[in-house]
């Protein structure tokens, strides 16, 4: 992710198991979510190297599949930090600690998202030059080509909000010659007398 911070680590535990066409055609049911911060890369490699180290060297992984509980799933990784200890360093040891266990919500409420439109949107950006705004939806189209500072917003916060079209950059490349592409999504949400940033709550 473009920012920098700390190295974030959440493993979510499936009792009955996704099948993620693993090459033992057994469930899968840990999954190992990072979110790494452009900081964090080499800290990222370290951990993930570590994990399947640790993991390829554990006597224990079956009891993985015979767990009930989440204070089961809890003491398996740490015997699991505890068996890697020799193999690890300090550092390690330190961030693989701390883990929390905490169950998930039995009911997840998902919003009506049935008048939520998402475009792609691609802006090309030149030295003293109009930004060029690249989408198939017209509208977009001619609501970006009014826009003041669409490119100045993109570079200080990563998104532009214009009207009720909200902008989020997804990735930027810089090319010879001071030129710039914007790979963005552009989301608005149609609703009578509503306004996106009311319901709508995007980063």
């Amino acid at each position: 992710m473009p920012f920098d911070g700390d190295l974030k680590c959440v493993i979510s535990w499936s009792p009955e198991g996704i099948d993620y066409g693993a090459p033992d055609g057994k469930p899968v049911v840990l999954i190992v979510m990072y979110l790494v911060p452009e900081n964090q890369r080499n800290h990222y490699l370290r951990d993930i190297s570590f994990l399947a180290k640790a993991l390829a060297h554990y006597p224990g992984l079956d009891k993985l599949q015979a767990v009930q509980n989440l204070d089961d799933i809890r003491n398996c990784l740490l015997d699991l930090i505890e068996a890697s200890k020799e193999s690890s360093g300090p550092d390690t040891r330190a961030r693989m600690i701390r883990i929390q266990a905490k169950a998930a919500p039995g009911t997840l409420v998902l919003r009506d998202l049935s008048n939520l439109i998402v475009e792609p949107v691609t802006l090309v950006a030149g030295p003293d030059k109009k930004p060029f705004v690249l989408t198939h939806n017209p509208e977009l189209l001619r609501s970006l080509g009014s826009a003041n500072d669409l490119i100045g917003k993109m570079e200080s916060d990563g998104s532009y909000q214009n009207g009720r079209w909200r902008i989020l950059q997804c990735a930027s490349v810089t090319y010879q010659g001071g030129w710039v592409t914007y790979d963005c999504i552009a989301v608005k949400l149609v609703e009578n007398n509503t306004t996106m940033s009311s319901r709508l709550h995007l980063p």
